[in-house]
């Protein structure tokens, strides 16, 4: 949905879309390499063609993992099960679609970004965070990871 910085940067904001093209590509690449794991692959679609185009694979965890768990599909878990050579005790399904990931801070940066150049309003900003939605940092029964993430943003904007 978006990234920050708004024209290179990483995702600050991501909504589940489920596109059987580029997974069954990504599939399809793992099972060529032998991998097993972890595995975020990544495509980009080209518009001059409309076709996915991989780009690359990241064999880590990232705080976007949270999105799919929040969707019925603990990859971490999943992850940890088969490490352990475990059954998996959930069905595996089709995630969720529109659920929303939230970088709260990087989004709010790329959303000011994109209101300064023209390119988004403020009811449009807001209207983008409707639905069921999970944050990075932020949470109620944990609230020192936002608050740290906070006091770094602010330090950083005014130079301490």
């Amino acid at each position: 949905q978006r990234q920050y910085p708004p024209d290179f940067g990483n995702g600050s904001s991501c909504r589940t879309k489920w596109r059987s093209e580029p997974i069954e590509s990504a599939l399809g690449v793992l099972k060529k390499l032998g991998y097993t794991g972890m595995a975020e692959p990544e495509f980009k679609k080209d518009p001059r063609d409309g076709q996915y185009k991989f780009l690359e694979v990241n064999a880590r965890t990232t705080t976007q993992s949270i999105l799919p768990a929040m969707c019925g599909m603990n990859i971490e878990y999943l992850a940890y099960l088969d490490l352990l050579d475990q059954p998996f005790p959930e069905p595996i399904h089709t995630p969720d679609d529109g659920s929303l990931w939230i970088d709260e801070l990087a989004d709010l940066m790329s959303c000011l970004t994109h209101i300064k150049r023209g390119t988004l309003t403020v009811f449009e900003a807001v209207r983008s965070y409707r639905g069921k939605k999970v944050f990075a940092t932020a949470a109620m029964d944990d609230p020192v990871p936002f608050i740290l993430a906070l006091r770094r943003f602010i330090g950083q904007r005014i130079g301490g």
